[in-house]
């Protein structure tokens, strides 16, 4: 075929798709109209319509190792009470297997019901182990060696040091890189944060008991931070996924975080 044949034919078919175009038209029109919420649904990713009050947020599927969800995951914010995951985890590389072991009152009291008190008693009883520099030295040489790039500590608690300055900086990413660093290396640490109540210690994660196969859990709240909560959760057959949560209100953490979870489950359904 020569090539006057052949455009030829390249017209005549282009032709014939115009047509069928513009003669079922009006048939389109209506079957796009009457379906736009499921194809919006279909082309739409879990994650895509999310209204959070966070500033930033973060998701992590630890399982595959990837993140799943990014908002803003390397902003530097306040970190409110989840400094105390790093305090803990300092205070327990530091000290003697038993003597970390009687302290575990003081332990639930900083990571379950966020006592600044029971904080600061723990670094200070970790100090005692410290032949050079201070408890808050270890806390970011720790964030240092763990690569968290945007964080830093003035205090072992959180509390904001003044109007202008929080207690300590960090990312969303970072808070899940440091809160997977301690559930791997400290199984059973962060049990307790589990539940709504151990012993007569009240969890400040309200939502502990109802959250879907918690593993560990920890909250934050100052007037600089806003709320802060940062979780890991199974997501079944032993399929763990970090959040965190970071410049949210005190109730919005828990719906954020809540959101987060549900499009995590339906992300892992398709």
């Amino acid at each position: 075929m020569d090539k006057t044949k052949i455009q030829f034919v390249i017209t005549l078919l282009a032709v014939a798709v115009l047509f069928f175009i513009f003669s079922h038209k009006n048939e389109t029109a209506v079957f796009l109209q009457e379906n736009a919420g499921e194809i919006a649904a279909v082309v739409a990713g879990p994650f895509d319509n999310l209204r959070l009050e966070a500033k930033s947020a973060y998701v992590f599927d630890i399982a595959e190792d990837k993140p799943i969800f990014e908002l803003n995951p390397e902003a530097q914010l306040p970190l409110a009470s989840l400094t105390k995951i790093m305090t803990v985890v300092v205070a327990k590389e530091l000290m003697p297997e038993s003597a970390f072991a009687s302290a575990g009152g003081v332990v639930d009291r900083a990571l379950v019901n966020s006592s600044n008190e029971a904080a600061a008693a723990l670094a200070l009883m970790a100090s005692d182990y410290i032949r050079y520099g201070s408890f808050l030295d270890f806390m970011n040489n720790k964030a240092k060696e763990l690569d968290l790039r945007q964080t830093y500590f003035l205090n072992e608690t959180g509390l904001d040091v003044s109007q202008n300055m929080s207690g300590a900086y960090g990312s969303a990413s970072d808070i899940v890189t440091l809160m997977k660093y301690a559930v791997e290396n400290n199984p059973g640490l962060f049990e307790s944060t589990r539940y709504a109540q151990t012993g007569a210690i009240s969890n400040t994660n309200i939502y502990a008991a109802s959250t879907t196969q918690l593993i560990a859990s920890k909250t934050g709240f100052t007037d600089l931070a806003g709320g802060n909560l940062a979780i890991i959760f199974d997501a079944g057959f032993y399929h763990p996924i970090a959040v965190a949560v970071l410049g949210s209100s005190k109730e919005g953490r828990f719906t954020d975080a809540q959101k987060l979870i549900d499009a995590t489950f339906e992300y892992l359904r398709k």
